[in-house]
């Protein structure tokens, strides 16, 4: 009986093995493909949160992995901080507490010095990524090309 029982399940599996799935895989197009408006390039997400934190790591200088990491963490927030303002999300200023703190534990800066970057960062991530020039539900973004640097008015403090 559990022989029967086997040898049946055995040609249920076999049967639908020779089926053959029908499957519509669309791949979106290179990124040379995609135009972009004029003084823009599209890049990936990667990319666009790489090139927005890249003058935080340029100055973090002999900063360990996790110190970049905690840098690309702080980035984060500041990026996501930035949607939830501009939608007037009741969850900005429980991100903003956040940034602050890590600023100051981590960057070492003063509250000072922590509010003044936030706002260059915000400042950075409305000229590189406009918002009304996004595509909507689309992992590409449009940056910028020309990219101004962002500086800060002193070094962040070696992480060890």
């Amino acid at each position: 009986m559990q022989e029967k029982q086997r040898d049946r399940h055995l040609k249920l599996v076999k049967g639908k093995c020779k089926e053959k799935a029908d499957l519509h895989v669309t791949l979106p197009p290179p990124m040379a493909d995609i135009e972009a408006p004029d003084g823009f390039c599209a890049v990936s997400m990667s990319q666009a949160l790489m090139t927005f934190v890249k003058p935080l790591v340029e100055d973090a200088g002999d900063y360990d992995i996790k110190g970049l990491n905690e840098i690309f963490e702080i980035s984060i927030f500041f990026w996501n901080y930035e949607i939830l303002e501009r939608e007037g999300s009741k969850q900005a200023e429980e991100i903003k507490k956040k940034i602050m703190s890590a600023m100051r534990g981590i960057l070492g800066l003063r509250v000072a010095e922590s509010e003044e970057l936030l706002q260059k960062m915000l400042e950075r991530k409305r000229h590189l990524f406009p918002e009304n020039i996004q595509p909507k539900h689309s992992p590409v973004m449009f940056m910028r090309k020309e990219l101004s640097h962002l500086s800060f008015s002193r070094s962040l403090p070696a992480m060890s």
